[in-house]
């Protein structure tokens, strides 16, 4: 008798492998995915101390000299990417916390700022030229004054006559602000909010200051700037407000802000430094930053 061919058995013969090894080949095959990119965990530095360190430190494997290290090497490893970060930004301080109001509504207390470094020549601001070798230790009001609003005045007054009745209150800040500055060779130029945002240090201050270039001065030979806080409750600019005695050389601004991460860094405010603040007695010199 002829024997007829049978479809199913053919099929049956073109896979071998029952249906549960077919599972198991492909869960091998996941497996295999899963070893190749197992590599990735070496980016993870506490992958080296895990592996590396702690074998020969505690081999006992004692919980508290666990955590000890694990604490130790966190310390290091931020203070590493730090570093990295700032070569990256080519920025000395290429992470700063907003610890006061003066930069509002652009910046809060507490925003994270990211600081890229910036040469003398590509800083934003406007221009001005004085025939003089340096501002180095020069003060301001030789060269350059503020002239404020006051009550909405029309008339504008120098900026300098109103420091004394700020500081005996009898102004309040909000009711004035500097509109423009006038140079010695007769440029005026008006307060606007286009140039960069800067971050500096401040040896009156003793603390880092993130505020905005108004002007950018230069000399026949270096590159000065003058600046000021956007809040309406930072009327002065830096160098007649008392935040600053000079000019700031260009060379020694740390670098230009160029993002924010909001409220991130407030934590650290509320931990450190607002509790030192209460401890040093700012509300008894009216110098607290915070609300």
């Amino acid at each position: 008798m002829t024997k007829h061919h049978n479809p199913k058995q053919h099929k049956q013969e073109e896979h071998p492998y029952p249906q549960g090894n077919q599972q198991v080949q492909h869960a091998r095959h996941k497996k295999t995915w899963k070893e190749k990119l197992s590599f990735l965990r070496w980016i993870d530095p506490f992958t080296y101390v895990d592996v590396f360190i702690l074998p020969k430190i505690n081999p006992n494997e004692n919980k508290l000299i666990t955590n000890i290290v694990y604490v130790i090497s966190a310390f290091i490893f931020a203070y590493l990417f730090y570093q990295l970060f700032g070569l990256i930004l080519a920025s000395k301080y290429p992470a700063t916390i907003v610890l006061s109001g003066s930069m509002e509504p652009v910046f809060y207390r507490g925003d994270i700022l990211i600081v890229q470094g910036v040469s003398s020549e590509n800083l934003k601001g406007q221009e001005v030229s004085l025939d003089l070798d340096s501002l180095e230790n020069v003060p301001t009001f030789f060269y350059a004054n503020g002239f404020c609003s006051l009550d909405q005045n029309p008339s504008l007054v120098k900026c300098l006559q109103l420091v004394n009745p700020v500081l005996t209150n009898k102004i309040p800040l909000e009711n004035f602000t500097t509109k423009e500055i006038r140079f010695s060779n007769g440029v005026v130029l008006p307060i606007e909010t286009t140039g960069d945002i800067v971050v500096y240090y401040s040896k009156l201050q003793n603390k880092e200051i993130v505020h905005r270039v108004i002007a950018k001065i230069k000399t026949k030979s270096e590159i000065y700037v003058l600046t000021k806080g956007d809040s309406k409750l930072n009327p002065f600019i830096d160098q007649e407000g008392g935040i600053v005695e000079y000019a700031i050389n260009a060379k020694d601004i740390y670098g230009r802000v160029i993002f924010k991460i909001p409220i991130l860094g407030y934590v650290k405010l509320l931990l450190l430094d607002d509790p030192i603040q209460l401890i040093q007695g700012c509300y008894m010199t009216n110098s607290c930053v915070f609300p």
